[in-house]
């Protein structure tokens, strides 16, 4: 139905108004239940610092975005499992002073960005990330060296850094139900490289994986590689190159150099 040039367009009345006395309880109850968690939340990690535990479990804190930076003075923890919490999203920077943590499990959260103080986290074991909304693993995994099973089940997660052949004692590594690059899309058929933002940070690649040298938009490419890892075949590896040069030095990769990274000559 068109309505003619000349007819005015008004919006009907509608039938019921919501009255702000209706609202405001249903608010001051969110609010109250917020602020409930939050108290409840910090005398837990209060007391888990205080009395030097080893264990800590933060879980169902329905309305919980983010855990207190009091988090970092649980010096002596060694297992912490912070799960069911679905409306966090971010982890505190202080974290990385957690740094006797041997198993993590942050299963079931709403975390959109792997949390990078995990990989300052040496003597990390056990690491379960799964049902999440994690798109790209951080690039310094590497760094868990102690690492034996990484759970990544359920995000969306499509490629991963080339730091992750270098888990040696990696026995577990379950990728279940993750958007993953197949072998169709070979490194004989680069995509266009995209540089990082806030909003779109795929590894946080500002450099090229092979020379190092600062990636440009206008020459920069991301191939991939296909790699059978920890009982895991065709896990697909991602390089942001700047070059034709680089990219014939990816497409020139055998598995058993893919595990030497480090190794690689340019």
């Amino acid at each position: 139905y068109i309505v003619p040039r000349n007819e005015p367009m008004f919006c009907k009345e509608p039938s019921k108004t919501t009255a702000l006395g209706e609202i405001t309880p249903h608010l001051t109850e969110v609010a109250e239940e917020l602020e409930s968690e939050r108290e409840e939340l910090k005398t837990l990690i209060r007391t888990t610092a205080d009395n030097n535990s080893t264990l800590l479990h933060i879980s169902q804190f329905s309305s919980i975005s983010k855990i207190p930076e009091d988090l970092g003075y649980c010096t002596k923890l060694v297992s912490l499992t912070i799960n069911n919490n679905f409306n966090l999203t971010s982890l505190p920077h202080t974290l990385a002073q957690c740094s006797l943590i041997e198993h993590l499990n942050l299963a079931y959260n709403r975390l959109h960005v792997f949390p990078v103080e995990i990989c300052q986290l040496k003597h990390l074991i056990t690491l379960d990330i799964s049902n999440n909304q994690i798109p790209c693993i951080g690039r310094d995994i590497d760094a868990l060296k102690s690492l034996e099973e990484f759970i990544v089940d359920n995000n969306f997660v499509h490629a991963f850094p080339p730091a992750l052949t270098f888990l040696q004692r990696l026995k577990v590594f379950s990728v279940i139900n993750n958007p993953l690059v197949r072998e169709s899309m070979k490194t004989d058929q680069p995509q266009k490289w995209v540089a990082p933002t806030e909003e779109n940070d795929v590894m946080g690649e500002t450099d090229c994986t092979i020379c190092q040298d600062t990636l440009k938009s206008a020459t920069a490419m991301c191939v991939y590689h296909f790699v059978d890892f920890a009982s895991n075949k065709d896990v697909p590896i991602k390089y942001s190159v700047c070059s034709d040069r680089c990219k014939q030095i990816v497409m020139d990769l055998q598995e058993s150099e893919v595990a030497n990274f480090s190794t690689l000559l340019y």
